[in-house]
C-alpha cells in the first residue's frame, strides 16, 4: 500500500516529482512574516513535551500562546476549553486534539499535522486517538534528546534562511541585539514593525498605548499629532537599525478618507482627553498616520504589509475570558478595494509609494487584488506590488491553488512572493513544503488546465526558481529585491538560463533517441490529445508504449488514452473501460498510445485521470492540424 506522506505527497505528476525534488525542495525558506518568540531563538529553548510545542498555553502574564488553528479544531470536536486553553495535564491535552484530528479531514490541520511528524520525527503512520500515545512518546524523546529538535535545531535542519517576526513599536528588540550579536546563529532573525495599535485610534487602550510610545522615545507625552508622526518615525529607524526588512498592519478594513493636519490633530487631541471619535474621524486619522509611515517606508527601504478584512474576537464572552489571538476570528466582507488603490495613489503622488503586499481574509478580494498590482508597478523592483500569499483561514491546499491562479490570470506568477507561515511554532516550516509541493503542481497542472498554457518542465524550472522568497535562494530574486537581501537575481538568472539551454539539448537528443526505439513498426500519423488543448506542447517525445516497456500505475482512477490505431478491434473493450489498466495485453502494445508524463530508464510513466470516460474511439475519426486520429 502506498503510504499516506512518501516522497511524492500530492505530487502526482513526473513533471511535479522532478520540479519539487531537484529544484523546490531544497532552496532554503525566507519566513517574512510569523509569530515567534525571538527570545526562544536565543534561549534554544528545549521543549518538554510535543503538547508544548502545538498546543501551547498561558503565559505568565495570564495571555495566551499556542496554534489557534488547533484550538479550533479541538473546539470543533467538542473538546471542553479546559483541554485546550486550560490547566489540564498536557498528555490528556494532546490526546484531545488526536482525537479530533481525524474529524479534520479537509482541514489543513490535517497534513501540516501529519507532515511535521514525518518531516521531524520520522513518523510515518496518522495521528488519531488510537496513535496518540505512540506519537506521544516517539516525540518526547525526540524533542528531549535529539540535538536537531531544539529551537534553532528546527530552523537550522528546515534550511531556514531569514526569519521575520512580528514586533511592536515599543518593543525594545532586546532578544533582536542578543541574536544578532551571536556568531552561533547563522540565519538572520530581523523585526518587523507591526503599529496597530497606534493606529486604532477607535479602540480601547489607545491612549495608554500612545503613553507608553512616549516614553520610549524619551518624551513625557505625545501632546499633537506631528508629535506621533516624530515618535513613529524613531522607532521606525530603530527598527531599520535593528535589521528590519519589512512592516505589519492588522486591519479591520483599509480606510482612506483625506483630511487636513490641523483636522487630525484635533481628531487626536479629543480621543487623548478621553472623548470618542467618530467612524469618519478615525479614518481621517488612520489614513493620515498610514501615509506618513508609507513614505517613511520607501525612505528606508522598508516593505509594506497591509493585512485587511479580518473581524477579530468576535465571540465577546471568550474574547473577554482569553484575549486576542485565541481562535475567535472570521472573515469580513469590507469591501475597500477603491481605498487601497487611493492609498497606494496618494502616496505614488509624491513618488514615495513602497514595496507593498497586500492581504485579505476574504478569497472573494483576490481579483480585486489582482488589478491593484497592475496600477502602480514600476522599474523600481519587479513585483514592487505584491499579492501575499494565501492567509489565515485561506491557507490551504484549494486556497492556495486558487489564489496563484488567480495571480497568474491578473499579473505575474513568476514575480510572485512566495509563502510564509503566519505561526507561533517552530514546527510550522513545513508550510513551506506544503506549499512549494502545491506550487510544483497547480503551475504545470490546474494553471495549465483553466489557463491553457504549454506544459514544458524546463520552462516551468525557470518558474520555479523565480517564484518568492520561499522559493529561491536567499540573495537572489525578486524577494531578494522586495527586502533587500542582497543582489538582483541576474546572476541566479543566468546560470540557470545556461541549465535551460543544455536542458534543451539534452531533451532534443533523447527524444530522437526515443523515436528510433519506439517505432520499429509502420505507424499512421497521431497527434497527442493533450496537443488537442495544447498544441505548443507537440515538441514533446511521442509516448509509445511497446513490448518490453513496463507501464506503472497506482490502481486509481482509468487512463487516459492518447490514440489507438485505426480499425483496432480491441480498442474500445479493452482501453476505455473505466477501471484501472493494471496491464496491457501483448496484441496491442504497440497499438495504443497513453498519455505518459516521462519516459526514461526503461518505464513508462502513466498519467491517471479519475473517472474519465471515452477519449476517442475509432469510429468517429477526425483531422486535428491535418493529422488523422
Amino acid at each position: 500500500m502506498k503510504a499516506f506522506m512518501d516522497k511524492d505527497f500530492m505530487l502526482q505528476s513526473a513533471t511535479a516529482q522532478h520540479l519539487y525534488h531537484d529544484y523546490a525542495a531544497a532552496m532554503p525558506i525566507c519566513d517574512y512574516h510569523c509569530h515567534i518568540p525571538p527570545r526562544e531563538i536565543y534561549e534554544n529553548r528545549r521543549f518538554e513535551n510535543i503538547a508544548q510545542v502545538w498546543l501551547g498555553g498561558r503565559n505568565p502574564d495570564g495571555s495566551y500562546f499556542g496554534d489557534h488553528y488547533k484550538w479550533r479544531v479541538m473546539r470543533s470536536n467538542g473538546v471542553p476549553e479546559e483541554y485546550i486553553t486550560g490547566d489540564k495535564p498536557d498528555r490528556e491535552r494532546f490526546q484531545k486534539f488526536a482525537e479530533a484530528l481525524p474529524m479534520a479531514i479537509g482541514n489543513p490541520m490535517y497534513h501540516w499535522t501529519n507532515l511535521e511528524l514525518h518531516v521531524f520525527f520520522g513518523y510515518d503512520g496518522v495521528l488519531n486517538g488510537d496513535t496518540a500515545e505512540e506519537v506521544w512518546n516517539l516525540c518526547n524523546d525526540k524533542l528531549q534528546h535529539d540535538p536537531k529538535l531544539t529551537v534553532r535545531g528546527l530552523i537550522e535542519q528546515s534550511n531556514v534562511a531569514f526569519i521575520g517576526t512580528t514586533d511592536d513599536p515599543i518593543d525594545d528588540l532586546y532578544w533582536h541585539k542578543k541574536i544578532k550579536e551571536d556568531p552561533t546563529i547563522k540565519f538572520t532573525v530581523a523585526p518587523s514593525f507591526r503599529p496597530d495599535k497606534a493606529i486604532n485610534i477607535n479602540k480601547p487602550g489607545f491612549a495608554e498605548y500612545m503613553a507608553k510610545l512616549a516614553a520610549v522615545v524619551g518624551k513625557e507625552k505625545l501632546a499633537c499629532i506631528d508629535c506621533v508622526t516624530d515618535a513613529l518615525t524613531k522607532r521606525i529607524e530603530f527598527f531599520a537599525e535593528m535589521g528590519c526588512r519589512a512592516s505589519d498592519h492588522g486591519l479591520d478594513y483599509v480606510p482612506y478618507r483625506e483630511a487636513t493636519k490641523d483636522e487630525v490633530n484635533a481628531i487626536y487631541q479629543k480621543v487623548m482627553k478621553g472623548e470618542s471619535c467618530t467612524v469618519e474621524e478615525a479614518e481621517k486619522y488612520q489614513t493620515y498616520i498610514l501615509i506618513h509611515l508609507g513614505k517613511q517606508y520607501h525612505r528606508l527601504g522598508i516593505a509594506m504589509q497591509i493585512h485587511y478584512n479580518c473581524l477579530r474576537g468576535v465571540n465577546r464572552k471568550m474574547n473577554s475570558l482569553l484575549g486576542p489571538d485565541t481562535g475567535f476570528d472570521m472573515i469580513n466582507t469590507a469591501t475597500c478595494g477603491g481605498e487601497i488603490a487611493q492609498l497606494l495613489s496618494a502616496l505614488n503622488d509624491t513618488d514615495e509609494c513602497p514595496k507593498t503586499i497586500i492581504y485579505s481574509l476574504n478569497p472573494a478580494d483576490d481579483a480585486q487584488i489582482g488589478t491593484i498590482l497592475g496600477c502602480f508597478q514600476n522599474s523600481e523592483v519587479p513585483g514592487k506590488i505584491q499579492h501575499g500569499s494565501a492567509w489565515w483561514f485561506n491557507d490551504h491546499k484549494i486556497g492556495m491553488e486558487d489564489q496563484m491562479i488567480r495571480l497568474a490570470s491578473l499579473g505575474l506568477l513568476g514575480n510572485f512572493v512566495g509563502m510564509l507561515t503566519d505561526s507561533r511554532s517552530f514546527l510550522s516550516y513545513t508550510r513551506h513544503e506544503y506549499f512549494r509541493r502545491i506550487l510544483c503542481r497547480p503551475v504545470i497542472g490546474k494553471a495549465a488546465q483553466r489557463l491553457r498554457v504549454p506544459v514544458h518542465p524546463v520552462q516551468h524550472t525557470v518558474l520555479i526558481q523565480r517564484v518568492g522568497v520561499d522559493a529561491r535562494t536567499h540573495n537572489a530574486g525578486v524577494g531578494a529585491d522586495l527586502f533587500h537581501f542582497g543582489a538582483r537575481c541576474d546572476v541566479g538568472l543566468t546560470k540557470l538560463l545556461r541549465k535551460r539551454r543544455l536542458c534543451q539539448q539534452d531533451h532534443q537528443a533523447n527524444t530522437k533517441h526515443h523515436r528510433a526505439q519506439s517505432f520499429s513498426h509502420s505507424n499512421p500519423p497521431f497527434i497527442s490529445l493533450f496537443a488537442l488543448f495544447f498544441p505548443e506542447c507537440r515538441c514533446l517525445p511521442d509516448p509509445a508504449v511497446r513490448i518490453g516497456v513496463a507501464a506503472r500505475t497506482n490502481g486509481v482512477g482509468c487512463v487516459l488514452v492518447h490514440m489507438a490505431l485505426i480499425n483496432s478491434p480491441a480498442f474500445p473493450e479493452l482501453a476505455l473501460q473505466q477501471r484501472p489498466l493494471l496491464g496491457v495485453a501483448h496484441a496491442l502494445h504497440i497499438k495504443i498510445i497513453f498519455a505518459v508524463e516521462e519516459i526514461g530508464r526503461g518505464k513508462v510513466f502513466v498519467h491517471h485521470i479519475r473517472n474519465i470516460g471515452p477519449v476517442v474511439t475509432p469510429a468517429k475519426h477526425q483531422r486535428v492540424n491535418g493529422q488523422l486520429i
